[in-house]
């Protein structure tokens, strides 16, 4: 386990878990989908970098968390679900001109990340897999 990366990837997760919920407080909703992605990001690169893994490409780490976490039911799939919705949409926030997020969409962008870290950090302990806990919103 790579304790340094473990513990600098949970605090980028706290970090853009706390942007995000700022970002929708202020009614910059494009910018809380993407701290929403990244917090999850985040949050699933410490997952793996405790198993001693680390990879640089975002769908590599979305498949590896896909192929070791979920598809064997050790996380829920709706964490799974939740990251690569927020993945795509994130995308499309950033690159597509003419997509906006709305209220509704943000609010629904951070919830799912809260859920989605939430299943990560409840797989953790269950594991005796030290994290850092995500203080709550």
């Amino acid at each position: 386990m790579d304790k340094t990366a473990v513990t600098g990837h949970m605090k980028k997760a706290q970090a853009n878990i706390d942007s995000a919920q700022m970002l929708y407080n202020n009614g910059m909703y494009d910018g809380t989908v993407s701290s929403s992605y990244y917090a999850v990001f985040h949050a699933v690169s410490a997952l793996l970098a405790s198993k001693g893994m680390a990879y640089s490409k975002h769908k590599t780490v979305i498949s590896k968390y896909n192929e070791l976490f979920v598809h064997t039911g050790a996380i829920s799939s709706i964490s799974f679900r939740a990251l690569t919705a927020l993945f795509k949409l994130r995308l499309d926030c950033e690159y597509d001109p003419i997509v906006f997020i709305g209220n509704e969409g943000a609010r629904e962008a951070l919830r799912m990340a809260q859920s989605a870290i939430q299943d990560i950090l409840d797989y953790c302990n269950a594991n005796g897999i030290k994290l850092h806990t995500i203080k709550e919103n």
